[in-house]
């Protein structure tokens, strides 16, 4: 990573804490001060929902569902008809980048089958 002339080294919230630093600056013996504590880890959310909401089973809930896309069936169809691999030809919709050379600047994720969706997730939670 290229640092800015103007910085010797960065330290990452992540790592603060051990340093007996908080986002307000350096521990000050003279007014008392709590030792920051460690930031609570993101969790990342989850590929696809193990379960479905109780209220989602319920046949109100499914006709009310049905009532709501009927009107846009047709757009949905339209959407659904993209090819995934297709851009969109609008040029303001086209976007640049300054990065330097060798960056990947987007790499599409990968698609995993059903049936390893869950050694996926744990993985990731891991």
């Amino acid at each position: 990573m290229k640092l800015p002339a103007s910085h010797d080294f960065f330290i990452g919230m992540d790592y603060l804490h051990l340093f007996g630093m908080g986002i307000t600056g350096i521990k000050n013996p003279i007014e008392d001060f709590d030792t920051p504590t460690a930031p609570i880890p993101d969790v990342p959310p989850l590929i696809v929902s193990r379960d479905r909401p109780d209220i989602e089973l319920t046949p109100e809930f499914i006709e009310y569902r049905r009532r709501f896309l009927l009107p846009i069936k047709s757009e949905l169809d339209t959407n659904a008809d993209i090819p995934r691999n297709s851009h969109c030809p609008i040029p303001e919709m086209k976007v640049y980048l300054t990065v330097p050379p060798g960056t990947v600047v987007y790499s599409r994720p990968r698609s995993f089958a059903q049936a390893d969706q869950a050694l996926v997730q744990e993985t990731v939670v891991q």
